[in-house]
């Protein structure tokens, strides 16, 4: 009963949570993107943006490893692994 209940709540907090970071992520685009304006077209930026930007990807970061480590997966950087020789990449 555990596994069927942790499944369903598991079913439905995933997408909602990955919507959720989706749209925190899209509102620091529009943030960085409105200070990016104010300060070279407008002349002056807000202080707000800045600070914005940082709570919303922390936000968004949070959001989204719960819902990737509910699935048994975590967040990496690539990076590395794609520039190790072959026999490296198996551990």
């Amino acid at each position: 009963m555990f596994n069927t209940l942790r499944s369903r709540l598991l079913a439905i907090s995933r997408p909602v949570t990955l919507t959720l970071a989706g749209a925190l992520l899209s509102i620091n685009v529009a943030a960085i993107l409105y200070g990016v304006f104010a300060r070279y077209i407008a002349g002056g930026a807000p202080i707000w943006t800045d600070e914005l930007s940082r709570f919303l990807i922390i936000a968004t970061v949070m959001l989204a490893a719960g819902a990737v480590w509910s699935e048994g997966g975590h967040m990496r950087v690539g990076l590395l692994e794609k520039l190790l020789p072959t026999p490296s990449r198996i551990c």
